[in-house]
């Protein structure tokens, strides 16, 4: 059966090198690495499309935290989204219409707050290529093709630079197409950042048909401009209950001085005393247990840009600006008063870094800090990072080229649960300056609300560590030494414990980059509870046998796994860490379906031995099963029967039917409406049957203590 399943996997795959399609998606997503991030035909993330399309996916870091149902935060948003739109500008000035009309200026505006796919930002085609066939996952005879699901158009390109690229055309109504590559990396030193490169070539070309309504254009004084808009950890804002994602980004340029070794316009979470003064949320501190789920420092890495579209030498004076704007002031078409005479205002006349903006260039230069008493603090409603490029001349065919990283880095999970939970402690407590905290670096010692500022501004020295990274990515033609890719992964419930096993491509395929083998061996990781936890994973097995038997999961626990390879280094000569030997990612071949260890019924059961667990249940209790806080396990069943629950008047609450041949069947505490259960007494009747459903002598009746 393992055989034929991967089979049916592989057969997704057509033998040309194309992968089968789904129709329809207009985006694609990136989900190997510890940041995950998506691209639309549009070029553009309109925030529009955060709503309506999988915003789990748009800058998730850390990637698979909390992204199963039910989330573990009880928020709207599962997980920890960083941004809410993107978009790029275009502006030209004057310019000449397909009529004839000549205007001062134009702008095509590809998002964030507008986009129009049918007359301005016209998808040409988007796809995503793989550099190895993913491999297949199954668990228990299910095949989990969502893990990598194939579109459109999607390809393999066995010598491809990166792991994965998503690659799109858009048209505009300025003439100029876009074409954007993103590259995605699983080597752990660049998994935390995509790396997009942009060409924007004058076509005359503003629709999708052959013709070139505006041939023979030569634009003039011609303008760029990406932005991202942050919203860092939006659990975490959604956490504290405040208008917390409108007013509390902080953001910062670096890279403006001479002799700055890298450009980075970064944002964070901050503490905005002005819009909540009687709540200290910096970093979003869980009310419950005190995490701070805000621990993160987003950033746009401006990397290389063309002199002009005739010299594709890097431009060290590039970007012209970097500049913040907020909803109030953002230019749009769809704004009142903020049409494209302010857009293309806000690209070519205030040139600076940084800066705010607010049509009128009189706000002064931000220089640092960390609240809303800082300079830093820009007290406005979703804030929008921007860096324009500019002036230029383009005749047409020509184009020009720009790279930037978009980059996301951080304190660790467990950290921020751990001093969470302390200082909140400490401030439950009636004295914060019980808690403190000294610089491994420094060796300085800070208390207090100081040191929890200290601590989460440790971010901001890796992310600039990371921008340091994508510098040096790019500059070695976007190549960096590769893991090897997972193997196929398959589990299955077994009497006594779980099988699982793996195929052993890794073993067979050489380095990507100088076709050698250097297979070194496999890691087998398991979690209970939830997969979608970024800590608690537990390595149980590493060697290079292809299989393992596991029998240390606790009886009616869900199991989840993945499976690693690694090299031996051999091949990795270069690099930041020469010689160092890599793993392949957790997320190709996870398994986001629980595996349990069976226990078998017994021939002649005993009735009277049977149990829901836990009784009584609270469900408060730390004790409940991991990630199933609502399980309630029915044990020592016989193979075949009818479990009923009554309230204490005798009301039927649910009927579940048992009949998988195990000595255990769970209940969620949902009745048969779908509804949770309140507190109280409740009465269960088991009802032994044989394997066609007929009903044997066997019966138990029991009550069981439900506290919610």
């Amino acid at each position: 059966m393992k055989n034929k399943l991967f089979l049916l996997f592989a057969g997704l795959f057509l033998c040309s090198g194309v992968l089968s399609s789904v129709q329809g998606q207009t985006f694609r997503s990136f989900e190997i690495g510890s940041l995950w991030d998506t691209f639309y035909a549009s070029s553009a993330h309109p925030w529009q499309y955060s709503w309506q399309q999988p915003y789990k996916s748009f800058m998730i870091w850390p990637a698979n935290r909390n992204m199963a149902e039910p989330w573990n935060s009880g928020h709207r948003f599962e997980g920890p989204v960083n941004a809410s739109a993107s978009s790029y500008w275009i502006g030209a000035s004057p310019w000449t219409d397909e009529n004839g009309d000549v205007k001062n200026e134009h702008v095509s505006e590809v998002g964030w707050w507008f986009w129009d796919e049918v007359n301005i930002s016209i998808p040409v085609y988007i796809k995503k290529v793989f550099r190895q066939e993913p491999p297949g996952v199954v668990v228990n005879d299910i095949v989990l093709t969502e893990l990598f699901p194939p579109g459109d158009g999607d390809e393999l390109r066995p010598n491809l630079v990166s792991d994965q690229m998503i690659e799109n055309q858009t048209r505009t109504d300025i003439g100029v197409d876009i074409l954007q590559r993103a590259y995605a990396y699983t080597n752990h030193h660049f998994d935390n950042m995509i790396i997009v490169e942009t060409v924007f070539t004058n076509t005359g070309n503003i629709n999708l048909n052959d013709t070139l309504e505006l041939a023979n254009q030569e634009l003039t004084n011609v303008y760029f401009d990406y932005s991202l808009r942050p919203t860092i950890s939006r659990e975490g804002h959604l956490a504290v209950g405040t208008r917390e994602w409108h007013t509390h980004e902080f953001a910062e340029y670096y890279g403006a001085d001479p002799g700055d070794s890298l450009k980075l316009f970064y944002a964070w979470d901050g503490d905005n005393v002005d819009d909540s003064p009687d709540v200290e949320d910096t970093g979003d501190p869980d009310p419950d247990n005190g995490m701070w789920l805000s621990g993160a420092y987003i950033g746009i890495s401006p990397i290389h840009a063309d002199v002009s579209p005739t010299d594709e030498n890097n431009d060290p004076a590039a970007p012209r600006s970097a500049q913040w704007v907020g909803y109030t002031f953002s230019p749009s078409n769809t704004q009142p008063g903020n049409g494209i005479n302010r857009m293309y205002d806000f690209m070519s006349e205030y040139p600076s870094k940084l800066r705010s903006w607010d049509g009128s260039g009189d706000t002064p230069v931000w220089e640092g800090g960390l609240n809303s008493g800082d300079p830093n603090w820009h007290n406005e409603n979703q804030l929008s990072m921007h860096v324009s490029y500019g002036p230029y001349q383009m005749q047409p065919g020509e184009d020009w080229r720009f790279v930037f990283a978009k980059i996301v880095n951080g304190v660790n999970q467990q950290d921020l649960a751990r001093y969470g939970a302390e200082y909140k402690a400490a401030v439950d407590g009636g004295n914060p300056d019980d808690f403190s905290w000294t610089n491994p670096t420094t060796g300085q010692t800070y208390t207090g609300f100081e040191a929890k500022q200290q601590i989460l501004a440790t971010g901001r020295d890796s992310l600039f560590k990371s921008a340091a990274k994508a510098k040096f990515l790019v500059e070695n033609d976007f190549n960096v030494p590769d893991p090897p890719m997972s193997p196929s992964l398959f589990v299955y419930d077994a009497g006594g414990g779980i099988d699982i096993s793996w195929s052993n491509d890794p073993a067979e395929t050489p380095d990507p980059d100088t076709g050698v083998l250097d297979f070194e061996g496999y890691r087998l990781y398991r979690q209970i509870g939830r997969y979608d936890s970024v800590g608690g994973w537990e390595k149980i097995y590493e060697g290079t046998a292809n299989s393992y038997f596991d029998t240390d999961v606790p009886r009616g626990a869900a199991a989840y796994y993945y499976c690693t390879a690694f090299d031996d280094g051999t091949q990795n000569t270069w690099g930041i860490n020469p010689g160092e030997k890599l793993e392949s990612s957790k997320f190709w071949n996870m398994t986001k379906l629980p595996a349990f260890r069976q226990v078998g019924a017994a021939e002649n059961p005993d009735m009277s031995l049977i149990e829901p667990v836990p009784n009584p249940y609270n469900i408060n209790d730390p004790n409940n099963f991991p990630g199933e806080n609502n399980k309630i396990l029915f044990v020592n069943l016989p193979g075949f029967c009818t479990i009923t629950i009554f309230t204490i008047s005798g009301e039927i609450v649910r009927v579940i039917e048992h009949d998988n041949g195990t000595g255990d069947e769970s209940w969620d505490q949902l009745t048969s409406e779908n509804q949770f259960v309140t507190s109280g007494v409740y009465l269960y009747h088991v009802q032994e049957k044989d394997v066609n459903g007929n009903k044997l002598a066997g019966q138990k009746i029991g009550k069981l203590v439900i506290i919610r």
